[in-house]
């Protein structure tokens, strides 16, 4: 697959500046931490040489406005985008030694210099709850140890 269709516009990711083939695995929407109406894993081969940039950017849909910011955590790298009350997550697994994390105004670029043979990024989008609510819900739906853990981390 090259690219993932979402209700904001188009996911692509680009290995040092090229459209690259990616396999996506839909992931579960519900868990006791979050609802969305999308989810997906995205897993894409690295190239042999270092450093390397693979970045996961959003092409939106024309006319749409939207705002963006960074969301990072532990062990996190996001990026969300919020747009007419929908908001939609890009992630990845977050401080790795050997890597550097851009954040580009339209995704989510990491610079590779580890021996990683490929990289993983993460999508989730849904409603928000309230406008101007954080949307905590596409958070822990894009979260590095909810997805690891199938979904099933505590809540609280």
């Amino acid at each position: 697959m090259e690219e993932l269709q979402t209700f904001m516009g188009t996911v692509r990711i680009y290995v040092d500046g090229r459209v690259q083939p990616f396999k996506a695995v839909p992931l579960p929407l519900r868990s006791r931490c979050f609802s969305v109406d999308m989810r997906w894993l995205l897993r894409v081969k690295a190239p042999e040489n270092r450093p390397c940039h693979i970045a996961c950017l959003l092409e939106l849909e024309q006319g749409l406005k939207q705002e963006s910011f960074v969301e990072t955590g532990e062990r996190l790298a996001l990026i969300s985008f919020v747009s007419e009350g929908r908001k939609l997550s890009l992630s990845t697994i977050g401080d790795v030694p050997q890597r550097k994390y851009l954040y580009p105004e339209n995704g989510l670029e990491v610079i590779l210099n580890d021996e990683a043979e490929e990289e993983v990024y993460f999508v989730a989008a849904g409603k928000m709850m309230l406008q101007g609510e954080d949307g905590i819900e596409t958070w822990l739906a894009a979260d590095v140890d909810s997805i690891l853990a199938g979904g099933s981390m505590d809540c609280r």
